[in-house]
């Protein structure tokens, strides 16, 4: 993934769907050592959440229950659809800040 601003990163499908590539990109620095990118926006009409597990839409089925930290969290946007108006992307592109803003305030790259 490109970094866009300290925390954003905009990369494809290929980079969301290896845990390799997510865990690379570590732009926080915290007391507990770099933060992988964890919290994702898929605007794909039709590409699943690579690592949500069935049961629950923020976790990651290689994750301990107690870790939240390392758990995987999805906002699935589908501003690719050919069936969006220009209301539904605007709606879209609003609730993709607030989980952007959201994630980042919590130091969790996007």
């Amino acid at each position: 993934p490109s970094q866009v601003l300290p925390g954003l990163y905009l990369g494809s499908l290929h980079h969301a769907s290896e845990r390799h590539l997510l865990n690379e990109v570590a732009p926080y620095l915290s007391s507990d050592g770099a933060a992988p990118i964890r919290s994702i926006v898929n605007v794909s009409a039709e590409a699943p959440n690579a690592f949500e597990k069935v049961g629950g839409p923020t976790a990651d089925a290689d994750c301990a229950e107690d870790d939240e930290s390392l758990r995987f969290e999805y906002l699935r946007c589908d501003a690719c659809s050919s069936s969006i108006d220009e209301d539904g992307l605007l709606d879209c592109l609003d609730r993709a800040c607030s989980f952007i803003e959201g994630a980042l305030q919590r130091r969790r790259p996007v």
